[in-house]
């Protein structure tokens, strides 16, 4: 902003100057010409004019009533449920998947080991990772190997799994190694 001849402040937009007083608007100068001659300030009031009757409307108020929340809330509620689903209702593999029957099988070099997975819950699970933990005599970790079920286990079923263990430790396929199964992963839909 700076200040006219007259020691108003103006603000040049498109060739036209407005002059600003403290208190409020005072009116528009044509400043193309640099001259300061006042030009007069019309403000219009937007009428619409009804089709039917010819009554004019000065007033508009386009503003949401309450009897568009009855239509927006349960949209938004609609369209907020596969959220909540996926979020709240997805189901805890550890809660619902077990291992049973562990047993240990020598395989060559190696060994592997078998047992069944019981779905006790009521998602159906897909790519459950099975986890096989080694420890030794005194509790010490010594070895880890996991493995991906592939088949997908519906609600109240059962399905076999074998980890195949490749360790060039000998501490690992020990007699007095501890060996701890559990369900470490797996994919559900809530849907």
């Amino acid at each position: 902003m700076t200040k006219c001849g007259r020691g108003r402040m103006f603000r040049r937009t498109n060739g036209l100057q407005y002059h600003l007083r403290r208190q409020g608007h005072c009116g528009l100068v044509d400043v193309r010409n640099d001259k300061h001659s006042p030009v007069t300030a019309t403000f219009m009031i937007a009428k619409m004019k009804c089709s039917n009757c010819g009554a004019e409307m000065s007033n508009l108020n386009l503003s949401w009533g309450n009897k568009q929340l009855w239509v927006v809330i349960p949209l938004m509620l609609v369209g907020f449920f596969p959220l909540i689903m996926l979020t709240c209702f997805k189901g805890d593999i550890t809660k619902e998947v077990a291992v049973s029957e562990v047993a240990r099988r020598p395989n060559g070099a190696g060994m592997d080991i078998i047992g069944l997975i019981t779905n006790a819950g009521r998602h159906k699970w897909t790519g459950v990772t099975v986890k096989a933990e080694f420890y030794d005599a005194s509790g010490v970790f010594l070895d880890a190997f996991t493995e991906y079920v592939r088949a997908d286990i519906s609600a109240g079923d059962k399905e076999h799994f074998k980890i195949n263990v490749r360790s060039s430790e000998p501490k690992v396929q020990a007699a007095d190694t501890k060996l701890v199964v559990k369900v470490a992963g797996g994919n559900t839909s809530p849907f």
